[in-house]
């Protein structure tokens, strides 16, 4: 899948902990919050980005919980106010998933109540 980047200047990565570009990416929640809301909430910059399906603005980081690359997107297509999480392809325990989501949506000081929809929800999808 092609995939390509334009950062803006408020662009932030730890230099110890940058997500490789080889990552596959799958996504495992959805956000009733905007890109800006999660760019705050981590005081980070927002990278504008395409791939084969769409452009998209997204957010990068590495987790604490076990270090877990993370992105969160929003594809021009998608719903406006909502983003999506995704994780790395490897991670495909629903517990696992779970626990990790929870730990994201807790790190961003949101609630319970933003998260639409994880992969708990409907793990055959």
């Amino acid at each position: 899948m092609a995939l390509g980047f334009m950062s803006d200047s408020k662009s932030y990565r730890q230099p110890d902990r940058v997500i490789p570009s080889n990552v596959d990416f799958i996504p495992q929640a959805i956000l009733q919050r905007d890109i800006e809301q999660v760019a705050k909430a981590l005081d980070v910059g927002i990278e504008n980005g395409w791939d084969d399906l769409d452009n998209f603005k997204e957010v990068t980081f590495v987790s604490d919980f076990g270090s877990v690359p993370v992105a969160i997107r929003h594809y021009a297509g998608h719903p406006t106010g909502t983003t999506t999480i995704y994780l790395p392809f490897q991670i495909n325990d629903i517990d696992l998933i779970t626990r990790i989501i929870a730990f994201i949506v807790e790190r961003l000081h949101f609630t319970a109540e933003d998260v639409y929809w994880q992969r708990t929800d409907d793990p055959e999808l």
